[in-house]
């Protein structure tokens, strides 16, 4: 990019912020509400929402804003956004409890039957094993000794099956010295590492190395979504229809290996989620990534994978879907250009009433036990 065609941004203090908002975007911020801008930074309070409220688009693709706006009117907007991070963190979590419970009970499993170690710690010497010979070995294919928890390491899950690639491999090399250093607290090299998690600190003291069953504590979404994506294809199988509750297999035997691509698919959007939502960023940017028109929203993978995390929403497009009005209750505008976000959001406040109306059924059921 040409450097003399960047418009750098200048920092701008809580009443610059606020006149500029008045001026440029119409958003009047009362004097009751200026404290937002002490408590939240402007750009995650203000930029994923303002486009909410433009009228349309100029000459050049530049938002305008013609119709002055309260700044209450973005907080109840906020707070849809809020609500529904909360419940979604509740259903991320859920699943990715699950997750992991599935993998390793699955890979503790397959050590306890083909290698007869009940407590699955056979696992440290096979990584170390792995470990120099990939350091050593120049042709990596040819490396025999592949981990009973990583025999994937080397390909690709795709479509039709597993084909050889090196894609993201120093990433999983980096993955299986991490579980190599909370096994034994120590590096490839035998220096000692420090080790913070509580448990595993413990189990290091205790017996100097730690079970596979441990290892998950200490493991993000995103490296168990990379195990995942390494163990054998029978273990993917398991873990799959164990966290889904559907099969992988056909009703002629064949492994559906699109099902599986799709979950993990599913597993790198879930991931992006719960890491938006552990920063306290807004998650509406993230529904909003790749959908331009309203007809996007329900094939979006995204909007599959909120109905995958709770079965109790379900998104359906209402008779006026692609009409010019909301149930909201903000004061915004429908027109073509804000449509796809205004109806996200609808979408956003039916997952959190799906959510309470559950959350209401259950305290009803806990009543009515207590009642007996």
């Amino acid at each position: 990019m040409n450097k003399e065609n960047l418009m750098l941004k200048t920092y701008k203090t809580i009443d610059e912020q606020i006149e500029y908002l008045r001026k440029n975007k119409r958003i009047i911020i009362d004097e009751e509400d200026k404290h937002w801008f002490k408590d939240i930074n402007y750009i995650t309070m203000v930029n994923p929402y303002k486009e909410l409220f433009s009228n349309g688009k100029d000459a050049n693709g530049n938002h305008i804003y013609t119709t002055n706006i309260n700044f209450k009117e973005l907080l109840n907007v906020m707070k849809i956004d809020c609500e529904f991070a909360n419940y979604l963190f509740k259903d991320i979590r859920r699943f990715e409890q699950k997750l992991k419970a599935s993998l390793f009970s699955s890979l503790c499993k397959a050590y306890s039957k083909k290698q007869d170690d009940l407590y699955s710690t056979k696992y440290i010497n096979e990584i170390k094993i792995f470990l120099y010979d990939y350091q050593t070995i120049i042709d990596k294919q040819k490396i025999n000794e592949l981990p009973l928890l990583c025999p994937n390491i080397f390909n690709q899950l795709t479509r039709t099956g597993f084909t050889p690639s090196d894609f993201c491999i120093e990433s999983r090399i980096d993955l299986l010295k991490k579980i190599l250093y909370c096994a034994t607290g120590t590096d490839s090299e035998g220096f000692k590492v420090n080790q913070s998690n509580l448990l595993v600190r413990h189990y290091l003291k205790t017996c100097k190395i730690v079970p596979l069953w441990v290892i998950p504590n200490v493991l993000t979404l995103g490296e168990i979504s990379m195990l995942y994506l390494m163990i054998d294809i029978e273990q993917q199988i398991e873990v799959y229809q164990d966290v889904t509750g559907d099969s992988a297999i056909s009703d002629n035997g064949q492994i559906q290996y699109k099902k599986l691509t799709r979950f993990s698919a599913k597993l790198e959007i879930i991931r992006k989620m719960r890491n938006t939502i552990n920063h306290y960023e807004p998650i509406f940017p993230v529904l909003t990534e790749n959908i331009e028109k309203p007809k996007n929203i329900k094939e979006s993978p995204i909007i599959n994978t909120l109905c995958f995390l709770n079965n109790h929403f379900e998104f359906k497009e209402s008779e006026n879907f692609y009409d010019l009005d909301t149930f909201l209750n903000i004061n915004v505008i429908p027109n073509p250009n804000n449509l796809v976000k205004i109806r996200l959001f609808e979408l956003m406040s039916q997952y959190v009433k799906a959510n309470k109306e559950y959350e209401s059924t259950k305290i009803l059921e806990i009543i009515r036990d207590n009642k007996k």
